[in-house]
């Protein structure tokens, strides 16, 4: 996989300011020992950063709103701002209740926002990036890194002047640790709505203890609404590249994460609880010395996507036994293609899956690029599809074979564009400047064109990049996999990467990197990061989408609706890509639960 450079949310989090909330933050901390600011919206392209002051997503505030449906994960956030050092900090959950019952507190998830030093542009930087239930398991230490200290290193390398560390084996807590908080420290709480919630207010709160503080409590109101949510249109999928012990050394040159069983479980287990319900295998059937396939390591993968429930639709391998997508053929190698092939399409077929993809030559223009028609067709003829990530040149000359092009975002050619600008200029960039990198760029008729081509072929196109997973403007993220593949017309998001080939699985206390990769590996499991979180918020935003747009379909030919049906459609054709992501949420909940009620 080639690498580029590196370079949100919830429906609804309203802050109710305090008493006095327009005084000036020294003005405040004068007056209390900490303050507690909101973060509204917790996923913005707003970095939260130890060493700069807090933008102004943090408002000083007692009190969060959120509305979930059944089964919904929730985010929101908060940050204790000190005026002096607070000890043994810690927080709890309350049970919520309401007219429905009571949600009970193990619901709600609470973790801290790691600082951690990693890229932002090419210049890395010190930003509240990873989640993790122990606030002293990560440290940031003022250690340079060896690139930095080589003779005439260029800017970039001259940047790496700290150092991240694991304090112990990198092995979270299973519920939020104590903590002392210096200055600040940045909350995160996640709300698991329970599948049988009944709908209605929900009241509780969560309240802080110091020891050397008394106890302080915020409010938590959760809002649970009367529909359950659909599935989304949209194939949700990632690289995850990652193989099962016994395919490659642990330690292998390539930096591919090797797991065990177990291990790739978690994996699974984890993208499935943000959204991600179809990721690209490696581990592949092996051929053996007669010619067929040994299935022993995608049966592996097979039981544990079926114990995770990912769905059966349609299936993206890498490669199985000796299966070549990318070159010109001899007779015997389309034979053996075609053979292959045929036998492990049967074998998935036996299982229960539907579609099979095999994986062309990655990012292939030109003649690399079309050389590989021989190859296709082999695999089209033993009952496979083709995928693959492209930059251009898919729909001419291939598209026919191409059932999946994975199409390169147009915005990360943009934030390509910033990767040598210093990291604090790059995050200090109006938020407008950042968003304008992605508003209406798919909507291009060029690129219309291309999405046009492969749909009258009767294929489907998802995008790559949409952001790299490591891309640091989180609310891209969000925008760009629910409401930007609507939008575009898009099929699916299939990006780079769960994690990285060059991020290892850690196993020891010492120094770690933060890579392009949604999560970061751990011992046994891995840490979510904001991007990974605001993932999840775009698959929900797709789902509130396609629920209204069953409400809409399942009501058009009732006349007592008519009039709803017309409004609600007006409205959502007008939707334009710069909407507010939390207003848009919000409008189509109270849609749906209008069109439900009449």
């Amino acid at each position: 996989m080639a690498t580029m450079r590196m370079v949100c949310g919830m429906v609804r989090l309203w802050t109710v300011l305090v008493t006095g909330a327009t005084l000036a933050a020294a003005s405040l901390q004068a007056a209390e020992p900490y303050v507690v600011r909101i973060v509204d919206p917790p996923l913005s392209n707003q970095a939260i950063r130890p060493e700069a002051p807090l933008p102004k997503t943090c408002r000083t505030g007692d009190r969060l709103e959120l509305m979930a449906a059944r089964g919904e994960y929730e985010p929101a956030s908060f940050v204790i701002d000190a005026a002096k050092p607070l000890q043994q900090v810690h927080v709890t959950a309350s049970d919520l209740r309401g007219p429905g019952g009571v949600i009970a507190a193990s619901a709600i998830d609470l973790r801290v926002v790691a600082p951690v030093f990693r890229y932002t542009s090419d210049f890395p930087i010190v930003m509240n990036w990873v989640l993790v239930h122990d606030p002293n398991l990560i440290e940031v230490r003022d250690e340079p890194q060896p690139r930095s200290q080589q003779p005439d290193a260029p800017p970039v390398s001259l940047a790496y002047t700290k150092t991240n560390y694991f304090t112990r084996e990198p092995i979270d807590a299973e519920v939020l640790q104590s903590a002392d908080i210096a200055r600040q420290q940045q909350f995160w709480l996640t709300i698991h709505v329970p599948t049988d919630a009944r709908p209605g207010l929900y009241r509780g709160q969560l309240t802080i203890t110091a020891r050397n503080q008394p106890n302080r409590s915020l409010d938590v109101q959760l809002t649970v609404p009367d529909f359950d949510l659909a599935d989304p249109e949209f194939e949700y999928s990632v690289y995850h590249p990652a193989w099962l012990v016994g395919d490659l050394p642990v330690d292998n040159p390539q930096g591919y994460a090797v797991l065990t069983a177990d291990e790739y479980r978690v994996d699974l287990q984890n993208m499935m609880a943000h959204g991600c319900r179809n990721p690209v295998i490696y581990p592949q059937p092996k051929a053996k010395a007669d010619g067929t396939l040994d299935f022993t390591q995608l049966e592996i993968v097979l039981n544990a996507r079926e114990q995770a429930g990912m769905p059966k639709d349609r299936l993206f391998l890498l490669g199985a036994g000796q299966v070549n997508a990318s070159q010109k053929l001899s007779e015997e190698q389309y034979a053996l293609n075609v053979r292959q092939v045929k036998e492990l399409v049967d074998y998935l077929r036996q299982r229960g899956y539907g579609d099979v993809h095999l994986m062309g030559a990655d990012e292939a223009t030109g003649a690399a690029l079309m050389v590989q028609r021989d190859a296709w067709q082999s695999i089209h003829e033993g009952g496979a599809r083709i995928f693959v990530a492209h930059y251009a040149g898919y729909t001419e000359g291939i598209g026919d074979l191409l059932n999946v092009p994975i199409m390169l975002h147009p915005m990360h050619v943009l934030t390509d564009r910033h990767s040598l600008m210093p990291a604090a200029k790059f995050l200090a960039m109006p938020p407008e400047v950042g968003e304008g990198l992605e508003v209406d760029l798919l909507l291009k008729p060029e690129v219309q064109d291309k999405i046009q081509r492969v749909h009258q072929a009767g294929h489907r196109v998802y995008t790559y990049m949409d952001p790299c997973a490591g891309h640091v403007w989180v609310e891209h993220h969000r925008r760009m996999r629910g409401l930007g593949l609507w939008k575009a017309r898009l099929d699916g998001t299939m990006t780079w990467a769960y994690t990285h080939i060059t991020q290892p699985r850690y196993r020891d206390a010492g120094p770690f990197d933060v890579s392009i990769g949604f999560v970061l590996r751990g011992k046994t499991a891995s840490f979510d990061t904001l991007s990974w979180e605001a993932y999840r918020e775009g698959y929900d935003d797709a789902r509130y989408l396609a629920t209204l747009k069953n409400v809409l379909l399942q009501a058009k030919d009732q006349e007592p609706k008519a009039g709803l049906v017309k409004s609600a459609q007006k409205w959502l054709d007008q939707v334009g890509m710069e909407i507010n992501l939390n207003d848009w949420r919000s409008e189509m909940a109270r849609r749906t639960e209008e069109l439900l009620a009449k």
